[in-house]
């Protein structure tokens, strides 16, 4: 075997190689088991989660009305969230990494925003679903976003970022129902997958659906 011979066979190798590295799936995930906003301790743990550091504020700089705000706060109807998922991270060595943000609203409207970052040599498509499942009707609620980055090898950005804002109609025509006897909800991400696969598998994962609508 000459030289030019081993030198074209390990370039051949090198591509396989980084093409299969670049066609990996690889999933994320991120779930909450119920929330009820009619439930108090519920809503308080909701506004923790959102703020962390509200605690802190308070009893550094509000002295005065910290057994007040110690109470159960009183949910806000017409809210639900915002949500956070601040470290989206995926394995199998997968460069990318991200956050996401949805907060929903009673008239239809809606906050989604998020952010993916390839950090690495091959460009990827990434894919989000957030989903809020009905616990009154098991009907699960569906906001997702698709897009793509690209790595050294691509021109073009590294990072992906989205805002997307409502109104939904199907989000205010579901509201008394996703909200009643409060709701689950999860989020799920995932590179080189389509969104109809990932969304496959989330309804996999939440397991009894009744129905499935789209926010967005």
């Amino acid at each position: 075997m000459t030289q030019t011979q081993t030198e074209t066979l390990g370039t051949e190798k090198f591509l396989a190689e980084f093409h299969a590295i670049g066609a990996v799936q690889a999933r994320a995930s991120i779930a909450v088991e119920s929330v009820d906003l009619r439930d108090p301790a519920d809503y308080t743990a909701a506004l923790g989660r959102a703020y962390p550091n509200l605690r802190q504020f308070v009893d550094k700089n509000l002295y005065a009305d910290i057994e007040k705000l110690r109470r159960p706060v009183q949910p806000m109807m017409g809210q639900a969230g915002p949500f956070f998922w601040n470290n989206i991270t995926f394995g199998g060595g997968v460069p990318v990494g991200g956050n996401s943000q949805i907060t929903l609203f009673q008239n239809g409207a809606f906050s989604f925003t998020g952010n993916f970052h390839d950090s690495g040599f091959p460009s990827y498509n990434d894919s989000l679903i957030w989903s809020f499942r009905s616990n009154a009707s098991q009907t699960l609620y569906i906001v997702q976003h698709t897009g793509h980055m690209a790595g050294t090898v691509e021109p073009g950005p590294r990072d992906d970022n989205w805002g997307a804002e409502g109104p939904s109609p199907a989000l205010a025509a579901g509201w008394n129902d996703l909200v009643s006897q409060g709701f689950s909800y999860r989020g799920d991400a995932a590179v080189n997958m389509d969104l109809g696969s990932l969304l496959n598998a989330v309804k996999q994962v939440w397991g009894a659906v009744s129905t499935v609508i789209a926010i967005l």
